[in-house]
């Protein structure tokens, strides 16, 4: 096994431990009720370290294989960080002050985040894709699937979350769920088991109770058809499935205004009043300390760490214009790949990873544009598989006809890297 295989293998774990896994544990309520669920934390993190003793081992050889734009992405990525960190650091002295209703200090939790930040990156850039996956990917989705329809309330068509301690975080298991469908998807090459698949994603999802995972699932998984079928009728006939399913649901006990989850098609929702409000509060603090943030600013003003600005300006408020900006400019060179990725795609050739980046990173663009603050990291592991991608981009330039085609992308024969 060589030592990039190693690197492919010890991110692959981490990130299982970090999402599936932890999503499978938060179902079962085990983050406060079984001490497996600190050893699962732990075994991610011993991956995570062992993982960056490779990279110190390998460090001089891939050096020499850093291109420009990868460079780019890293320098700006580690500004970004050492900013924020920078930021969060000077408010150590008044730590014991920035303590909300729940116990949660703000200086610590941000030192949490901006940690997450570098370990979803660094999983990004040394993420391999390839067939071996697929199988343990499909068993820990099927086992994410079982488990929700063991909690779920038939007669209210929704997950029991349960109370108190034991409450199921329905936000963190409707994100990890997502990436982890999509992720399992693009491991799969027979559409029928795509549809299929995606359908039984889509309803369990729904399941889940977070809007913006449904809604924004749905339209990816409209995005992934649409590039590998080139065919508008399916489209319509995926689109209608799933129309007809919520008339099924909700057609004889329940109107569209009173159910919460299609509420939002209304656009009247307490939610949406709510995070309007908190909006309006960000912007007030963002006007008036536009260069510099104002760090802890749900804590001092609300005693509650939650109530953040729910989209990605609350990184602005927190830490200021320019790590604002640099992450920007990181979204906008994301962006670029998703469109090109999605718009030149071509299955034939089978690279799945084209489709892999560009439809993970539209899910956790979009959550972050409409719903998610600065604190939920995923973005930045298809941040990191941006990075990775630029080294074999441009190895596959240098390439050409060993193994890839005109556009240095990788016949079925080559490895897959996103």
């Amino acid at each position: 096994m060589t030592l990039d295989q190693i690197k492919n293998h010890l991110a692959l774990a981490c990130l299982i431990c970090l999402l599936p896994a932890n999503g499978i544990l938060s179902i079962l309520n085990a983050h406060y009720t079984v001490p497996f669920y600190g050893l699962l934390r732990s075994s991610a993190l011993v991956f995570f370290f062992v993982l960056l003793l490779v990279m110190i081992q390998t460090a001089a050889r891939d050096l020499k294989s850093v291109g420009y734009r990868q460079f780019i992405i890293t320098s700006l990525f580690a500004t970004m960080v050492g900013i924020m960190v920078f930021v969060t650091a000077q408010h150590l002295g008044i730590a014991d002050e920035l303590i909300d209703k729940l116990g949660r200090n703000a200086v610590y939790e941000n030192f949490e985040v901006l940690f997450k930040y570098v370990l979803y990156f660094l999983i990004g850039v040394h993420l391999v894709h390839s067939e071996d996956t697929k199988k343990l990917a499909c068993f820990l989705l099927v086992a994410m699937i079982g488990l929700i329809l063991l909690k779920v309330n038939y007669s209210s068509f929704s997950l029991n979350l349960g109370a108190g301690s034991s409450k199921i975080n329905y936000l963190f298991l409707g994100d990890v769920f997502a990436f982890w469908s999509i992720f399992t998807i693009n491991h799969m090459k027979n559409m029928q088991n795509i549809a299929i698949v995606m359908l039984i994603t889509l309803v369990t999802a729904y399941l889940i109770g977070s809007r913006t995972v449904f809604f924004l699932l749905f339209s990816v998984y409209t995005v992934i058809l649409y590039a590998y079928t080139k065919n508008g009728y399916i489209l319509t006939v995926f689109g209608l499935s799933i129309l007809l399913l919520l008339v099924l649901v909700y057609g004889g006990s329940s109107s569209l205004s009173n159910s919460r989850m299609l509420s939002l098609l209304l656009l009247e929702d307490a939610s949406l009043e709510s995070r309007s409000g908190l909006l309006t509060d960000g912007m007030v603090d963002i006007r008036e300390n536009w260069l510099y943030g104002r760090f802890a600013a749900p804590v001092i003003d609300e005693g509650n760490f939650g109530k953040y600005i729910h989209n990605h300006l609350s990184m602005w408020r927190q830490f200021g214009v320019i790590p604002f900006v640099i992450s920007l400019i990181l979204f906008f060179m994301l962006g670029k790949r998703i469109v090109t990725n999605i718009v030149n795609y071509d299955r034939s050739l089978h690279s799945n990873h084209q489709i892999m980046l560009a439809t993970l990173a539209l899910f956790l663009l979009l959550e972050m544009i409409l719903a998610r603050s600065y604190a939920y990291p995923y973005i930045w592991a298809c941040v990191g598989m941006l990075c990775g991608s630029e080294v074999h981009h441009g190895y596959q330039q240098q390439h050409v006809g060993l193994g890839y085609n005109s556009q240095g992308i990788p016949n079925q024969r080559q490895i897959e890297h996103y």
